[in-house]
């Protein structure tokens, strides 16, 4: 496939800003649309129909925030994972797999088709484009029965996770190697095996962060730095299109709205000097426009 670029009307979704917005989930069930930030320590929804907008103040760093099958939500905390309610007014404490690594905090998570959770922890050293190059994170899995595995005992910054639309694949993006990764996955014992090179991104790009998949099977990466989103084949590691976002730092991507062909686009304000908060003031808020395919709902945590 030849990259191009397709003309899309971008637009901002709401004026809230965050230091660094991040995993937006579409909600279905309450048409809500729910995202971190995970320097400013707050987890957000706005609802679809009225436009209003909640936020709870976890008073700590988010990795991420996922739906839960029973209701609510599921977080990952600086005090480890949290259930959390559909009002975001009440937390309650679960587990925490590496209590004792307080320099680490948790990065990008998402669940699987069988509604478990996987998750990343990095290093807290440098907080803009590679954490560290010393691997002092690791990559979880919290089952549902709300215990944890350790799937790669040693990460650098692994950040999106997607899976292929027969669940047969998984992908994960290597930020500081470039790389979109894709592993064989057993959906039913939750494990995954035989990593290869789905798609080596140019740097020229920027560092790849967050990512979704559509129903076509192509991935969507946001790029920290770079100004944009770019669309893969991974079956060819071809590039396909990329979309410009007017804000520098792109953190992460999800599809969402009654018809699941909008994609939201999560930013970041962080590390941004006068002069570039200035020519791009938007930066922060969350974007969203239409596309010509439509996306899968997300998986929730069954725990």
């Amino acid at each position: 496939m030849i990259a191009g670029k397709e003309k899309y009307e971008i637009k901002v979704l709401d004026n809230t800003k965050s230091i660094a917005g991040e995993t937006p989930v579409w909600d279905s069930r309450n048409n809500k649309l729910y995202w971190i930030d995970f320097l400013g320590g707050k987890i957000s929804s706005i609802d679809y129909e009225d436009g209003e907008v909640k936020s709870l103040d976890v008073q700590s760093k988010v990795g991420t925030v996922v739906l839960r099958q029973n209701g609510g939500l599921l977080a990952a905390l600086g005090t480890g994972f949290n259930f959390i309610d559909n009002d975001l007014s009440k937390l309650e404490i679960i587990a925490h797999p590496e209590p004792e690594k307080i320099n680490n905090r948790f990065n990008d998570g998402k669940c699987d088709c069988m509604g478990r959770l996987w998750i990343s922890t990095v290093s807290q050293d440098f907080e803009n484009g590679c954490a560290t190059m010393e691997p002092l994170g690791s990559f979880y899995c919290l089952d549902t029965d709300l215990s944890t595995r350790t799937i790669i005992d040693k990460v650098i910054q692994v950040n999106g996770i997607a899976w292929s639309q027969d669940n047969k694949k998984m992908y994960l993006v290597d930020t500081c190697a470039f790389e979109i990764l894709e592993f064989d996955f057993d959906e039913e014992k939750g494990e995954i095996r035989n990593k290869e090179v789905a798609v080596k991104i140019p740097q020229e790009l920027s560092f790849p962060d967050g990512l979704c998949r559509d129903a076509e099977g192509t991935l969507w990466i946001a790029h920290w730095g770079g100004y944009k989103l770019s669309r893969w084949d991974p079956k060819r590691g071809d590039l396909i299109e990329t979309v410009d976002i007017p804000a520098p730092n792109v953190t992460c991507c999800a599809f969402g709205g009654p018809d699941m062909d909008e994609l939201f686009i999560t930013t970041a304000s962080f590390g941004m000097t006068d002069k570039e908060l200035e020519k791009y003031p938007d930066a922060g808020k969350i974007f969203v426009f239409k596309t010509q395919v439509k996306g899968p709902e997300a998986f929730s945590f069954k725990g």
